[in-house]
């Protein structure tokens, strides 16, 4: 829905769940981390972007050896910032 209001439109069906939405500084593109986790407060997955007015979703991370937790744009709109997960995130000490 637009911020002065109107009518909601649904822009994507997610088939993971999703975290850290970040708009874009300008409004057209959306940043999310998804995957399928189940602890809570653990996030982690993949990086998206998709595109608010075709709907073009682009997959940043394919073939990533992180698995990401959080993103931000930078004001430039052509980067995003991204904390991530190498290993495992929780060490178990006897």
């Amino acid at each position: 829905m637009p911020a002065s209001g109107g009518a909601v439109r649904q822009i994507s069906q997610l088939e993971g769940q999703a975290s850290s939405l970040a708009w874009s500084p300008d409004g057209k593109q959306i940043a999310y981390v998804t995957g399928n986790w189940s602890d809570r407060g653990l996030v982690g997955g993949d990086l998206f972007v998709q595109a608010i007015e075709d709907g073009e979703i682009r997959h940043l991370t394919p073939n990533g050896t992180r698995s990401l937790s959080w993103c931000r744009w930078f004001p430039d709109r052509q980067q995003l910032l991204y904390a991530a997960w190498s290993g495992s995130p929780i060490k178990l000490v006897s």
